[in-house]
């Protein structure tokens, strides 16, 4: 990446830092947002009807952007996470791509981490499944 910094240290003690700019954080997470969106849009958007599309699309937007979101703020370095997206809004999108995929509905799972307090909202598709992480709706 332009515009990266690292300065190299030695093993005897010495620090290796890296710097970032914040453009480059910036563009880091949006293009991993929309390759996973493209990723899982792709495999899955054929198991909604028509007329569904558009709002199984954004349903996962949704959750993909919490997702990238979670990712981002997930260090203990951060001390203050602004989501824009609230538990109860990742939990609606979930529940309508669940209702919206009719039949395959069942390849939709919520699974909770009670260690680090999150949910993991789980797309099976075929050989692969799309895994999204939000924290829990008592921890936003």
């Amino acid at each position: 990446m332009t515009g990266m910094a690292l300065t190299s240290g030695q093993f005897s003690g010495q620090r290796i830092t890296t710097g970032m700019s914040q453009a480059e954080v910036d563009k880091l997470f949006k293009t991993e947002r929309y390759a996973s969106f493209d990723n899982a849009w792709e495999t899955t958007k054929n198991w909604f009807c028509d007329t569904d599309k558009a709002k199984a699309e954004a349903a996962l937007l949704t959750l993909v952007q919490a997702s990238t979101e979670y990712h981002q703020y997930y260090s203990p370095l951060v001390e203050e996470k602004n989501y824009s997206t609230s538990t109860q809004d990742v939990k609606h999108a979930f529940d309508a791509l669940k209702l919206l995929a009719g039949g395959y509905g069942e390849r939709f799972t919520l699974d909770h981490d009670s260690d680090t307090q999150t949910n993991q909202y789980v797309i099976e598709a075929g050989d692969r499944a799309f895994c999204l992480t939000f924290l829990a709706p008592e921890q936003a």
